[in-house]
C-alpha cells in the first residue's frame, strides 16, 4: 500500500538490520521520514529496543 501511495519502502527482518539500513539512508540523499516497527521479533531486536 505504501508503494502504491508513492513511498519508497525499506524492509528489514529485525532491528539490527533496520538500524543499519536507517543509518545508510540518513547518510544518503534519501533520508528516512518515518518508520513502522514490530514490537516483538522472535530471536531478533524488536521495535522498542530498536528505537
Amino acid at each position: 500500500m505504501l508503494v502504491r501511495l508513492g513511498y519508497s519502502v525499506i524492509i528489514s527482518p529485525d532491528g539490527d538490520d533496520a538500524i543499519e539500513k536507517y543509518q545508510e539512508a540518513m547518510d544518503s540523499e534519501s533520508p528516512v521520514s518515518a518508520a513502522i516497527l514490530d514490537l516483538t521479533i522472535p530471536g531478533g531486536l524488536g521495535g522498542k529496543d530498536t528505537m
